[in-house]
């Protein structure tokens, strides 16, 4: 997995560091949410339906991952959220242009 965040990373301009704390800070949320999850081995191709996640679970994971990083998902990438790696990119990448975005005057 380690390849994909250092690939990821690279094409955000963020650290790998930061790239792997967006990561553990979801596997967090999806605890939170689901907490018989907490020591799932996450894969990037695991698809959340495929550990019990249904829409409502999702949702709710969603809804603590905005809050987690001050980022808004469902207005515009839910539909790019069906797998763990897909999520980690999403959530870079917001967390990137948030980060890059010019100060409000």
């Amino acid at each position: 997995m380690s390849d994909n965040h250092e690939e990821l990373a690279g094409r955000l301009g963020l650290a790998l560091g930061e790239v792997e704390a967006i990561r553990d800070g979801i596997l967090a949320q999806i605890a939170k949410v689901k907490p018989s999850l907490a020591q799932f081995a996450f894969e990037p191709g695991t698809r959340f339906e495929e550990v019990g996640m249904n829409s409502l679970k999702m949702i709710s994971v969603i809804f603590e991952v905005e809050e987690f990083f001050g980022i808004d998902i469902v207005g515009r990438n839910l539909e790019d959220v069906r797998t763990f790696g897909e999520t980690v990119a999403v959530v870079a990448r917001l967390v990137a242009e948030k980060r890059n975005a010019p100060a409000a005057a």
